[in-house]
Formats: C-alpha cells, sequence, structure tokens
C-alpha cells in the first residue's frame, strides 16, 4: 500500500542529484511506512495528489499514535496551556472552533475525525497549520 502513495528508483547511471533524491526520498518512504496503517483513512479523507503530505505530516506530528498528546506549557499568548491532539495533533482551541463549523462531537482522539476534520482545514487553509513541523515534512509540500 505503501507504494501507491510514494516510489523511490534510480536511473542506471545515477548522477549525485539523483543519489541525494533518492536518499530523501527513501527517508519518506520509511516515514509512510511507519504510519501505514492509517494510509486506508489518508485515502478517504484527502485527495490523492495530498497523500503522500498527510502521511509524512502525521508521522511527523504524531508517529501514528491516535492517543498522542502535546501540552503547550511553554507557549505564550492564545495557545498557552493548551494541548495538541490526535494523529494530525489538532490543537485544542482550533478543535473547538473547527467541531462546531464541521458539527463533530468532542473527541480529538477518533482517527477518523482528526483525518477529517485536518482534511478540511487544509482543503481551506493550507498546511500552514502544521507548520512547526515542516522542517520533517515540508520537503514534499
Amino acid at each position: 500500500m505503501v507504494t501507491e502513495i510514494i516510489v523511490c528508483s534510480l536511473i542506471f547511471v545515477p548522477t549525485p542529484s539523483d543519489i541525494n533524491e533518492f536518499k530523501e526520498c527513501k527517508e519518506q518512504e520509511q516515514k509512510v511506512e511507519h504510519v501505514s496503517e492509517w494510509i486506508p483513512l489518508i485515502m478517504t479523507y484527502f485527495p490523492q495528489d495530498q497523500w503522500l503530505t498527510a502521511s509524512l505530516v502525521m508521522y511527523c506530528e504524531s508517529r501514528g499514535k491516535k492517543s498522542a498528546t502535546n501540552y503547550n506549557t511553554e507557549h505564550t499568548g492564545l495557545y498557552k496551556d493548551t494541548a495538541d491532539r490526535g494523529l494530525f495533533q489538532i490543537n485544542s482551541i482550533t478543535f473547538a472552533w473547527a467541531k462546531d463549523k464541521l458539527n463533530l462531537k468532542n473527541n480529538p482522539y477518533n482517527p477518523d475525525i482528526s483525518a477529517y476534520m485536518s482534511a478540511w482545514i487544509v482543503k481551506h487553509f493550507g498546511w500552514a497549520w502544521w507548520s512547526s513541523s515542516e522542517h520533517c515534512w515540508g520537503a514534499n509540500a
């Protein structure tokens, strides 16, 4: 199933540039493989041209752990003392705002809700919501 999202290959006489691209591709492939149990979910909610990015963001945010929680104790301002939760680490403030717009129940750890809400956010606002982890996934976006 990972091959539906990413395929890494080299030409017969690769250049140094080809080798670097191949190495980066293999690193991405390993990240996608790590969250491969969630690929059907990603394929359900995201358009095909976003499958790779969604897989990488999920890996970078939660490592595919649906119960992942990150408490923002060192933030200042609006996000101080909030929590990022679930597969895509949606912040508690964002979740409260978006769940009302999408008529969802309050369960940020539900994989379907996390993926659905994330796809909706990407559709309307792009991947900027996950800019803090872009160093991990951004080479593809």
